[in-house]
């Protein structure tokens, strides 16, 4: 015989347990019956006092807040503020800071347009055949290949102030 089987030639595939079905719940009997409908006057004055008994003390409970849960709200209450209140400061910041960015920018393109105008009148002033024309009426030319030297600095600047001879 098999492992997996019984004797009732029921298979059980692994190893869960099958749940058993549960009863429903019975209800508790309350000493205020509500569900039976009265049969006399009396029953019916009775029933309706009892039900008027049971919603008054059933208001009561609804509206009876005790001092934890009164606190417990106040602070909700207060944190929800604090939190709106810094929300709306960080959102505050974010727009001027935003503008801020926005004005700068306009500034740089202002100052970037002189520059690029500067440039360019600089550039118009200058007259390259102009000078070519005087350096050579001056005896200068360009230089031949055994003229130039090239000196590498020590220092990473865009101009060398010369105080004594260039090394060979």
């Amino acid at each position: 015989m098999e492992p997996n089987r019984r004797n009732s030639n029921y298979y059980i595939d692994g190893n869960t347990v099958r749940k058993l079905e549960t009863a429903p719940r019975r209800r508790r009997k309350t000493k205020e019956r509500i569900d039976r409908p009265p049969e006399t006057e009396r029953q019916r004055q009775k029933q309706k006092q009892i039900n008027q008994k049971i919603a008054k003390r059933n208001i009561e409970k609804a509206t009876k807040l005790s001092l934890g849960y009164t606190l417990f709200l106040g602070v909700a209450v207060v944190v929800v503020f604090l939190t709106c209140v810094y929300y709306l400061n960080l959102n505050n910041m974010v727009t001027q800071r935003s503008n801020e960015i926005t004005l700068l920018k306009k500034e740089l393109n202002t100052i970037t347009d002189a520059n690029v105008a500067a440039a360019e009148r600089i550039n118009n002033a200058i007259d390259l055949e102009t000078i070519l024309t005087q350096a050579r009426e001056l005896g200068m030319d360009y230089p031949d290949a055994g003229q130039i030297i090239y000196f590498n600095p020590t220092d990473k600047r865009d101009y060398v102030r010369q105080y004594r001879g260039i090394p060979k």
